[in-house]
Formats: structure tokens, sequence, C-alpha cells
């Protein structure tokens, strides 16, 4: 008994106690911090470019998700994200999107349960390993996303971004292009959710045979200059698909939008009437996309003119380099919207852009026709037939449209006509450049006119960025202050409390 009540006992007894109480503790904040990381996922994002992050717009429309959406990634969490950090990405974004409530997420083995996925397989889009499937349990769609849709691959060369097809061909010829792999999970996985859980099916027909966007590629064979814009709209839930005037001479009645960008020929006075009937209908959009240099198209332009647009044999020139330049690559113009657009939602002064050509001047004639963008002040028209003592003193330099709207009425509802005066406002390296905001409108061009808000205009970022940055001597202060200061201390409380209880 005398050993329980001697000080050596009290003492160390009440050290013992504390040191447990103090384990205690550490292991009860450790467990309750535990939770609420899985709960609210309470990681830092310490990436340059914020990778492990989702916009403020994304998070927004996940909050006020009505129904229950699940996410299936089709394969075990530890051999999903052992893949590579591309990876481990994608599955921290898809844990940010199920911390909200109407969101869950599931890892499904595909090797070891390869039958889960054959509800959603098909024989276009095959389920496989590393596939994500988001699933709207409200209107029972769903899309499969493809580990090249969430990972973006893109090619550079000398700066400029180029397609996998011509890098091949530089390949083999020993000029070897850049490799860039971008974070593209929350674009697509938002254009997943929109397009599952959208009720409605809104058609865009980008028409062909008449050489419509053809451009010979590096590789051999022939490319669409319309692809990206092919591809913004698809990432959006639009529903895209290719109308051959060749094979079917009539335009469905359920298609709601109808491209032509950039014909080769002229199109035919048949073609015309069919397009011209889809447009009677009402509620239907005809966007035209001119060619750069192609004159003899006169049906087309007998059709535009009908709807008070005329695309000229002439190009805008820009007398003010403030707002133009060239370099290795083309003419590059700055361009602006009316003041008062209705499409102009999100776009700064100074961010649309034409580049890596030159667009022709549109004039609008009547009370249904507008201009929707314009040059900058300073610009004036550079026939196509210009000589050598072609002078813009001769002008006056003004505002010249280079993209306008008809609008006519019919017992369906308005039915537009949009024209643009080159397909260089559609470029890729365009559509891409996130200083810029021509994606934006396109968006929002499409989304006022169908009646839609969200959309997934979400840029993919960089993985060559995804670093913590410490310098020099962020490292020096944290070298010392672990490995000096901290220990010191410790070892001096340490020494303080034995000899304060040694002697007392």
């Amino acid at each position: 008994m005398k050993f329980f009540q001697s000080p050596k006992f009290r003492y160390g007894g009440l050290s013992v106690l504390f040191t447990l109480l103090f384990i205690a503790l550490v292991i009860l904040l450790n467990v309750v911090a535990g939770k609420l990381s899985d709960r609210y996922g309470g990681s830092a994002d310490l990436s340059d470019n914020k990778l492990f992050t989702i916009e403020k717009s994304t998070d927004e429309y996940l909050s006020n998700l009505s129904g229950k959406v699940n996410i299936y990634i089709t394969a075990s969490e530890d051999d999903y994200v052992a893949q590579g950090i591309q990876y481990r990405q994608t599955a921290e974004i898809a844990k940010l999107f199920a911390n909200h409530n109407n969101v869950t997420l599931k890892f499904v083995d595909y090797i070891k349960d390869p039958s889960f996925t054959t509800k959603f397989s098909t024989d276009l889009v095959p389920v496989t390993q590393n596939c994500i499937i988001i699933e709207s349990e409200a209107t029972g769609r769903f899309k499969v996303v493809k580990p090249a849709q969430y990972i973006k691959v893109r090619y550079f060369f000398n700066g400029q971004e180029i397609s996998s097809s011509d890098a091949q061909a530089y390949s083999l010829y020993g000029m070897t292009p850049t490799v860039d792999y971008s974070a593209a999970a929350e674009q697509s996985f938002m254009s997943a959710f929109l397009s599952a859980n959208s009720t409605e099916n809104i058609r865009v027909a980008f028409t062909t045979g008449f050489g419509e966007g053809e451009y010979a590629s590096s590789a051999g064979g022939v490319g669409r200059i319309y692809d990206k814009f092919d591809e913004l709209l698809q990432t959006n839930a639009y529903t895209v698909e290719k109308l051959d005037f060749n094979v079917v001479r009539a335009v469905d009645d359920d298609i709601d939008w109808l491209v032509i960008f950039a014909p080769g020929v002229d199109y035919d006075a048949e073609t015309l009437s069919f397009i011209s009937t889809w447009l009677d209908k009402g509620g239907k959009n005809l966007i035209y996309v001119s060619s750069e240099g192609i004159k003899d198209l006169d049906n087309l332009n007998a059709f535009l003119s009908a709807k008070g647009l005329t695309v000229e044999d002439s190009v805008v020139f820009q007398t003010n380099k403030q707002y133009a330049y060239a370099d290795a690559y083309g003419y590059n113009q700055i361009l602006e919207l009316p003041s008062g657009s209705e499409y102009a939602e999100g776009i700064s002064d100074g961010t649309l852009m034409a580049m890596y050509g030159v667009n022709r001047v549109v004039t609008v004639s009547g009370d249904n026709a507008t201009a929707i963008i314009t040059s900058k002040d300073g610009a004036v028209p550079y026939p196509f037939n210009a000589d050598e003592n072609w002078n813009p003193a001769n002008y006056t330099a003004g505002k010249l449209a280079v993209a306008a709207v008809s609008i006519g009425e019919a017992p369906g509802g308005k039915s537009r006509v949009f024209v643009f005066g080159g397909p260089n406002l559609f470029y890729q390296e365009t559509l891409e450049n996130t200083r810029l905001s021509n994606e934006r409108l396109y968006l929002n061009i499409f989304n006022v006119i169908s009646g839609r808000e969200q959309t997934a205009a979400i840029t993919p970022k960089s993985f060559s960025y995804a670093t913590f940055t410490v310098t020099k001597a962020q490292a020096n202060t944290l070298a010392l202050v672990f490995c000096v200061a901290l220990p010191l201390l410790i070892t001096g409380v340490g020494i303080f409390m034995y000899i304060k209880r040694r002697y007392k």
C-alpha cells in the first residue's frame, strides 16, 4: 500500500495516465478526421492547375441534382489508381462527384465480374476494363466514358497542336512531336451526366456530299475541319449525326439544327429546296460556314440573299494593328460581339478571335437580319480581285460583320439562318485556346436557342503541371523546423520536466 501512496507512483502514474489519454485523443481525432474526409472530401489540392478540384459550376449542378445517378468504374480501386496519376486523378474526381447526396460511386472489378457490364455494353460502345459508366435512375439512361475520353492525348509540333494522324506522319519522317496528357475527367463526367439525365433529344446534323469542311491530311486521306466543333456539341449532350445528301434527299422533321460547313462545291437547287421546306416548318436552325476562298457558289449565295444575308467576295482587313497580327501560321484578328448580344454571357472583351486565316465580309439587309460578330473598329474590305495598287486608305474604316443571323417566322415558331464568314472561327486551335471565348460563344448560341442552361465547357488540365512547387528557401525552412527546431523543443521540454520533478 505504501508504494501506491508514494510520490514515485503518483507522479509516474499521472505521467502514464496523461500519455494514454494523449494517445487515445490522437486516435480519436484521426478516426474523426478520416470519417469527415470520407464524407466531405477533406484533402487539399496542391497541384499547380488544381487537377483534383472541380469547378464551382459543376459543384452547383451536382448539389441541385434531383434524381439519383450512379458512377461505376470497371476496375478494382487498387488496380485502377495503380496505373498512374491519370487514373488516380480520375478516381479522385469521381469521389468529389460522389460527395454529393444523389451521386454514388462503385468500383466493379471487370476481371472478376465481367457480367456486371452486360446491360451497359453494346456493339457500338463495348464496355471494357477502365471504362466509366454514368447511370441515371430517374431517366433509365446511361453513358459509357472510355479512357480516351477522360484522358486526352494531344500532340504539338513547333508549339502548334496537330492531329494524331499528323503526329504519326511527322514521326515517320523523324520529326518527333511533343505529347501532352490532359485530365478531362470532369468534362467527360459532366457530359455524361447531362446526357444521362436529359429527357430531350436535340439533333444536330452536319451535311455531307458537297465537300463540306474537307482538307487533305498530311497522313493521307481526308479530314474534317469541323471535328472539334462536332466534339464540342457532343460533349454538351447534343445528338450529332451526318446527313449525306447523296443518299438522303430530304431533311428529317425531327432534326433541330443543320450545319453546312465550308462546302467545296455549290449546292444544287433541289437540295436547297429540301432545306427551305425544313426551315419553313418553324423552330429550325441552320448554320452556314462559308468557304474561305471559293467564289462560285451561286445557288447557295442566292438562297442566303433571300434571307437578307450576303457572303461577299472580300475579306476583313484590319488596319488597326492593335487588333490584328500575322505569324508563321496565318492571319489573326480580334473580334467582338455587338452591344446587347443575347449570346454574350461569360465572354469578355478581346477574347473572340479568328486565327490562322481570313474571314469573308458578311453584309445584312432587311429587318430580319442582324450581325452577331463583327471586327473591331478600323476594318476595311479586301476584295478577292484586288491588285497591287489596292490601298486601304481608299475605304472608310469601321466595323465589318463576320457573322450574322436572319430570323423568320413560321407556324412552328422562329427559324434562324446563321452565316459565319470563315471556317477559321471554328479551328481546333481556336476552340481549345483557354484565353479565347469562341467555344463559349457557340455553346451560348446553341443553349440560348435550345433553352438549355448547363454546359460541360470545362477545359482539360494538363498533367505536365501537376506539381507541388517548393522553393529551396522553403525546403530549408521546413528542414530546420522538423529536423532541428521541433526535436530540440521536445528534448528541452523533457529535460525541463525531468529536472523539475527530480529536485522537487
